[in-house]
């Protein structure tokens, strides 16, 4: 108070009367300087009293003259705030920063997103209070019942207000209660009596896209925590579901799946949060339906014929054959079989690699001179002595094509050396997919052929 101070002592009295009622008109502060606080005049209570609220307008706290009823103010100053006029603390208040805030108005992810908050004590002629050694604590708490540092369901944060400021900045993390979906943060200037000086905000709690919750052991409280790239969960805030990986038939990624092939539905189970592949678009079937990580639409082999939706594939009639991805029966032409059994040096493991089932049909196809869509394998097997397979493929062709003719006739024209011991069966050795092989063929005319593709079915390579 640079010419005028009103003490503590008299707080009472300025609810009944202005102390500055009666100085007459006219009357001007002028050029006062205050090494702390009120350039001109400084009331050491938190208010100047209802009397005098209304003589008073914004902005007191400014240098340049200012008329308040019958009483000027100009050319004051003082050092630390309030240049014409101050109080002592009167309120928290949220700084521009916070107020500003997405974090004071949206929802925070728990234990992955943190509130940056900012208050500073405001006098009652709301200029920011500087100077003062008050401390501030920053308290999380469940959304029912009184919030204080001992109901806190994190420790409090407390930090001393800045004097150069008078505000105290923080980033605070978040949990929620189990159960709930919203906490309230409480701000409070310590042993403050006033309820004024605190503020509260309620903050929504919510997962985002590939995030799942995680309850804090020991603590009654749950957090979010982010689900590894390529994971998937149905509903980031159903507690019942969490981060799941991503099954084979789909492409996960933010949290969120879609189906490798267009026009494939695929439907979350609200009970269990995992993704189901409900149908397949025709020319398509569903493989592994009871397995979440295998399930998926796979390409309709050889000798099917796949109608889509839920329906399984169908195999072609008794002697006819279609290509990969066929629709409908009608896909089904009629076509003669070459059946070979083929003994190779290797481990039913090693031969399920799809790049080895695959480099094992197109060596058949080019030496058959046919599309590799016409072989397919009708069963294989380990034997009990040794790492060998028994493969049996067959190779189809329609009625007379020279292909089958050729191959039939001259089993040398596969590539695989070796001479015949009779039209009907031959055994050979030679070479498949880079490992010696032992073998026979056999011949199947189109009314004698099993028709289509063999007994396993599933998705290629």
């Amino acid at each position: 108070g640079g010419a005028v101070f009103r003490g503590f002592e008299s707080c009472g009295g300025l609810s009944s009367s202005c102390f500055l009622s009666g100085v007459g008109q006219g009357v001007v502060f002028a050029s006062n300087r205050a090494g702390k606080a009120g350039g001109a005049v400084h009331v050491a209570c938190s208010h100047v009293g209802a009397a005098c609220a209304g003589l008073f307008a914004p902005p007191l706290g400014t240098a340049v003259p200012v008329f308040v009823a019958s009483v000027m103010f100009r050319g004051n100053a003082a050092t630390l705030y309030g240049n014409a006029m101050s109080t002592e603390a009167s309120t928290l208040e949220w700084a521009r920063e916070s107020q500003n805030s997405t974090s004071l108005l949206q929802s925070v992810a728990p234990g992955l997103q943190t509130l940056s908050l900012a208050v500073e004590l405001h006098d009652d002629l709301n200029s920011v209070v500087r100077g003062k050694g008050e401390s501030v604590s920053f308290v999380v708490c469940s959304s029912g019942g009184t919030c204080s540092e001992d109901s806190g369901v994190l420790p409090a944060t407390v930090q001393a207000l800045d004097p150069a400021t008078g505000g105290s900045r923080v980033v605070l993390g978040v949990e929620c209660v189990l159960g709930s979906t919203q906490a309230v943060v409480r701000v409070a200037v310590l042993g403050a009596a006033s309820p004024d000086l605190e503020r509260t905000i309620t903050v929504k709690c919510r997962c985002n896209a590939g995030q799942a919750r995680q309850e804090v052991v020991g603590r009654g409280t749950w957090v979010c925590r982010q689900c590894a790239p390529g994971d998937v969960v149905a509903d980031p805030n159903n507690p019942a579901h969490s981060c799941e990986t991503c099954p084979a038939g789909a492409v996960c990624s933010g949290g969120k799946l879609e189906g490798k092939v267009a026009g494939s539905l695929w439907e979350a189970d609200i009970a269990t949060g995992r993704y189901q592949l409900k149908t397949c678009p025709p020319g398509f079937a569903i493989f592994a339906r009871d397995s979440y990580e295998d399930q998926m639409c796979a390409v309709c082999e050889p000798g099917w014929y796949c109608l889509g939706r839920e329906i399984s594939p169908t195999k072609c009639p008794k002697a006819s054959h279609s290509v990969e991805r066929a629709k409908a029966k009608a896909a089904c032409t009629p076509a003669v079989f070459v059946s070979l059994k083929i003994s190779l040096p290797m481990s039913k493991e090693d031969f399920e690699v799809p790049e080895t089932l695959q480099k094992f049909k197109a060596g058949l196809a080019a030496a058959a001179e046919v599309d590799v869509s016409m072989v397919s394998i009708e069963a294989y097997a380990q034997t009990s002595a040794g790492r060998r397979v028994h493969a049996i493929p067959q190779v189809a062709g329609l009625s007379g094509s020279p292909q089958v003719a050729r191959l039939v006739g001259s089993p040398q024209v596969m590539g695989l050396g070796g001479s015949a011991s009779s039209r009907d069966l031959v055994r050979f050795g030679g070479s498949l997919v880079g490992v010696p092989s032992t073998v026979s063929l056999g011949v199947q005319d189109d009314a004698q052929g099993d028709g289509g593709g063999g007994g396993r079915w599933g998705p290629r390579g």
